[in-house]
């Protein structure tokens, strides 16, 4: 999905549901001047009788994204 900001720029994010629970993982830049740093992040919310949720994040570099595309491609390829 692609939402765009007030700034103008695009948020992008995958979101998987079912069963009463919603799944979010969004890519972001880095924050102010830090241009090697990709935030990972990922929510899990519970939508049933009891509401829940969780919100992780995980700094990488670029590098390590260019690692991660090519297991990506590898297992794409299999």
């Amino acid at each position: 999905m692609s939402e765009e900001q007030e700034d103008g720029t695009a948020r992008e994010f995958w979101v998987n549901h079912g069963a009463g629970l919603m799944h979010t993982v969004e890519f972001a830049e880095g924050f102010g001047n830090d241009s090697e740093t990709i935030f990972l992040s990922w929510w899990t919310d519970f939508t049933g009788v009891a509401k829940w949720d969780s919100h992780s994040m995980l700094a990488i570099t670029k590098g390590d994204a260019r690692r991660m595309i090519a297991a990506l491609q590898r297992l794409i390829d299999a």
